[in-house]
C-alpha cells in the first residue's frame, strides 16, 4: 500500500513555515505537545535534542467517526507470524494499513494472546495485552505518527540518536538461546521490516550504516559474535551506559506506544517507575540464552532472549541532513501530524509559545457594522491562512475561517455582534499528502465590532 502519511523529509518543505508548528496527541500520562523549533542540519543538533524522522504506527485511533470508516474500509489482512511455541506454531494476530483523509492507520485484530514469552501456550495469565486493555476478538487502530528520536551524542561523522519511546514490541529470539546479535531475528526485523517501513526513501539516504564490533554482556564471558554493518540497532551494554553507570538510571527510561503496548509490551505500573518498560540491547548475555536489557527503572540486566520487550531503535544520522528539531516536551511521549493546536496556544499553559515568533503578521484589523476585516501579510509557499476570532482574550470558544491561496491578503467577517470586542488572529497552512501543516499564530489583536 503506498505510504499516505506525512513525514519529516516532507516537512522540510514548509521552509519558515514549519516554524513552531504544534503536535499534540493524547498519551496514557494525558495530553502532551511538541513544537517544531526549527529545519535544521542534523550537526546543530545537541545531546539531549529532539527530532522527527520517520513514521510508525503509535497512538490508539479513538474518534468514532474515523473508527466508523475504517472498520468499513476493504482491506487484506496479514498474520503477524509471532511464535507460540517452539513448534512454531504461531498467533492468531494479524494487521492492515489503511489510509483515511491522508493518514494511515494500521488495524490490528486480536484473536488470541500473545505470550508475553515463546514456547508457553497462549492465554490471558501470560500475556500482558490484557493488562493494557487489548482483549482478545477486538480490533484496534493505531495511527501512524511522526517518530521522535533523542540525540545520543554528535561526532564530527555523525549524529546518533535513540528512539524517545518504544516503538514496539519483540523477542530477541524466539527459542531460548542467543544466537548472536549477527544471527539474531531481532537484527533482521529491525534492518529490513521496520527499515523499510519506517523510512522513506529520502530517510533511508541520511542514515548512514554503521560497522559494530559485537561483544558479549559486562563480564565478556560469552562471544558476542562476528561484526555486523546495520542501519538500525538497540544500544550495545556498554552504549546504554551513555549517562552513567548506576543500578538505576531515570536517563534510560522510556514509555511505551500504544501499538507497543497492543504487541504485549510489559508496563511498570508502580509509581516509581511513571509506567515505563524494559527494552532490548543488543548484547548477548554472558549465557547463552540471556541477553542484555534495560529494566523498567533504568537498570541494566540480561533476561531470557525470547522474552518480549520494547523496542527502542537507535541509528547514525549524516550530519549534513536537514531535520525538524523540537523544542521541550511538555510532557508524555506521542506526537500526532495533523491534530489542531491548543485553542490557547498563547497562554502559559503552553511553555515558550509566548516567546515564538509568528510566520504571517496580522497588519491591521478594521471594524464596521457588524464585521470586521483583517489584513494581513502575505507568506510565501503556503497553501492558504486560517482567522480565529473570539469575545475571549484567552480565544476560546472561538470561530475559524479559511482563506485558500499564498496571494490572498484580507479578509471580511461578518454576522457578528454589535458593540462586542472581538479578539483576532491568524496562521498560514501548507498541505503535504493530504496533510495540513499550521505556522504558529499571530499575535492578537483586538477590535471593537460598530
Amino acid at each position: 500500500m503506498k505510504r499516505i502519511i506525512s513525514v519529516v523529509l516532507s516537512v522540510i518543505m514548509l521552509l519558515s513555515v514549519t516554524a513552531g508548528l504544534p503536535f499534540t496527541a493524547q498519551a496514557s500520562t494525558g495530553e502532551i505537545k511538541y513544537f517544531i523549533d526549527k529545519i535544521t542540519k542534523a550537526s546543530n543538533l545537541k545531546e539531549g535534542d529532539l527530532f522527527q524522522m520517520g513514521s510508525y504506527p503509535q497512538s490508539l485511533a479513538k474518534d468514532e467517526i474515523i473508527i466508523s470508516y475504517l472498520k468499513d474500509a476493504p482491506c487484506t489482512m496479514k498474520s503477524y507470524g509471532y511464535w507460540q511455541n517452539y513448534t512454531q506454531d504461531t498467533v492468531d494476530m494479524s494487521y492492515a494499513d489503511i489510509s483515511y483523509k491522508g493518514s494511515l492507520y494500521r488495524k490490528v485484530e486480536i484473536n488470541d494472546y500473545r505470550p508475553y514469552t515463546t514456547g508457553i501456550s497462549s492465554s490471558s495469565s501470560n500475556s500482558y495485552q490484557d493488562e493494557n486493555g487489548y482483549t482478545t476478538g477486538n480490533i484496534y487502530y493505531f495511527k501512524w505518527e511522526p517518530i521522535v528520536w533523542q540525540v545520543l551524542k554528535n561526532e564530527n561523522d555523525g549524529v546518533y540518536a535513540i528512539s524517545k519511546m518504544h516503538l514496539d514490541s519483540q523477542v530477541y529470539n524466539n527459542y531460548v538461546k542467543n544466537p548472536t546479535w549477527e544471527k539474531c531475528p531481532l537484527r533482521e526485523w529491525l534492518n529490513n521490516d521496520f527499515y523499510n517501513i519506517a523510512f522513506s526513501s529520502d530517510e533511508k539516504a541520511k542514515i548512514i550504516t554503521v560497522t559494530h564490533s559485537n561483544q558479549g554482556g559486562p563480564d565478556l564471558i560469552a562471544d558476542g559474535g562476528n561484526d555486523t554493518s546495520d542501519n538500525l540497532w538497540p544500544l550495545s551494554y556498554s552504549e546504554a551506559l551513555y549517562h552513567d553507570a548506576l543500578l538505576t538510571s531515570s536517563a534510560r527510561r522510556a514509555q511505551g506506544s500504544d501499538y507497543a503496548q497492543s504487541q504485549g509490551l510489559y508496563v511498570d505500573r508502580t509509581f516509581s517507575t511513571d509506567n515505563c518498560s524494559a527494552w532490548w540491547l543488543r548484547s548477548i548475555g554472558n549465557i547463552e540464552i540471556v541477553a542484555n536489557c534495560i529494566d523498567s527503572d533504568g537498570g541494566v540486566n540480561e533476561d531470557e532472549c525470547n522474552n518480549v520487550k520494547g523496542i527502542r531503535p537507535a541509528f547514525k544520522l549524516n550530519p549534513d541532513s536537514e531535520v525538524a528539531k523540537l523544542n521541550k516536551r511538555i510532557g508524555g511521549v506521542h506526537v500526532n501530524p495533523d491534530s489542531e493546536p491548543d485553542a490557547q496556544s498563547n497562554t502559559s499553559t503552553n511553555t515558550d509559545s509566548s516567546k515564538r515568533n509568528s510566520t504571517v503578521k496580522l497588519l491591521k484589523v478594521k471594524a464596521a457594522k457588524k464585521k470586521f476585516t483583517a489584513t494581513w501579510k502575505s507568506a510565501d509557499d503556503v497553501d492558504g491562512y486560517q482567522i480565529q476570532y473570539s469575545l475571549k482574550k484567552n480565544m476560546k470558544s472561538s470561530k475559524k475561517k479559511t482563506v485558500k491561496g499564498s496571494a490572498k491578503t484580507k479578509l471580511t467577517v461578518k454576522k457578528l455582534k454589535s458593540k462586542k470586542t472581538y479578539y483576532v488572529r491568524i496562521r498560514a497552512y501548507k498541505v503535504i499528502n493530504g496533510t495540513k501543516f499550521y505556522s504558529k499564530w499571530s499575535a492578537k489583536k483586538k477590535v471593537i465590532v460598530k
